[in-house]
């Protein structure tokens, strides 16, 4: 995928310098993105790395301080990606559009990009502070989709996280079973957020009748 420095140069120092600039951490992830592409994490390891880009592994160092780094550069992007697309994809659409078009994309991603999807959900419990944020921006796009629903910040909130177990278990475990015909799991897919969308709508009612009983006992 990326050239090799040119062994034609005469002058050692020109030599140096191209080797150096070929290789940065942007061209590293790219790298470590390439050997997990088949959705295997295991595929990512210092030598294997190391071979990909043609340096020696502790070249490594110079740009991740471990393989751990490395991995969670490649959650931050995943993370980063699914917002992109989730942000797009609700954008205009509320109630169960909203939330189908959300987990839509975030299974989309999945499917095309196993290895980046299952690094990402890894590495998102890991709470690195640059993980951390990345969850963080992703948490706003899906609170947002909740809060239409008309649920308070802390309803959403909990919300949230049983939507997140939800559909990333989901995805997890479609990955993972080849059994599993396309139209089987389009099928409970679609049962799922029918389940989450009935929750998210009842959870809204419960708010409201409670809040009225609470204005006529007051």
């Amino acid at each position: 995928m990326y050239p090799e420095a040119n062994i034609q140069f005469q002058k050692p120092v020109r030599k140096r310098a191209r080797r150096q600039g070929a290789t940065s951490q942007d061209h590293v992830l790219d790298a470590a993105a390439s050997l997990i592409a088949g959705g295997d994490a295991s595929a990512l390891t210092c030598s294997s790395l190391a071979m990909l880009l043609h340096i020696r592994p502790p070249s490594l160092y110079k740009h991740f301080e471990s393989l751990d780094a490395v991995r969670d550069g490649l959650a931050v992007r995943a993370l980063k990606e699914l917002t992109e697309l989730a942000r797009a994809a609700i954008c205009g659409r509320s109630g169960r559009d909203a939330l189908e078009a959300l987990a839509d994309a975030q299974r989309v991603y999945a499917h095309a990009n196993p290895g980046m999807y299952e690094v990402a959900v890894r590495r998102a419990a890991v709470n690195s502070p640059d993980s951390s944020r990345a969850l963080e921006a992703f948490l706003r796009v899906e609170l947002a989709t909740l809060r239409a629903y008309g649920l308070t910040p802390d309803e959403a909130a909990r919300m949230s996280r049983c939507l997140r177990a939800s559909i990333w278990g989901f995805i997890s475990l479609e990955l993972r079973d080849p059994h599993a015909t396309s139209f089987e799991a389009d099928q409970s897919f679609d049962r799922l957020i029918d389940i989450l969308d009935s929750g998210a709508r009842l959870t809204a009612k419960a708010q409201t009748v409670g809040l009225k009983l609470a204005l006529a006992s007051a």
